[in-house]
């Protein structure tokens, strides 16, 4: 089963299922509101494992402009180019 379907498709889920020990989803988003979250949910309703990998739904400190600007300058200069140069 590949990307976000909705509504889920339940059919598709148990014939994996039947053919596997563990489902496995893993997005770039928070679980809430995602993929993982309606496998989940499924789930409850057969017995199926689920490992469900997403980015944490909490606060990420950011740090300020000039930060940023700082580590850029390394990175590129550490690949022997130059931000100002691109």
């Amino acid at each position: 089963m590949r990307g976000l379907q909705k509504p889920l498709d339940e059919d598709a889920l148990l014939s994996a299922a039947r053919h596997h020990d563990l489902i496995v989803t893993m997005e770039e988003n928070v679980i809430s509101g995602g993929m993982g979250e309606q496998v989940m949910r499924f789930r409850s309703t057969i017995s199926l494992r689920v490992l469900a990998i997403a980015i944490p739904d909490e606060y990420v400190e950011h740090g300020n402009g000039d930060s940023a600007q700082g580590s850029r300058n390394r990175c590129g200069d550490d690949h022997g180019a130059h931000h100002r140069g691109i």
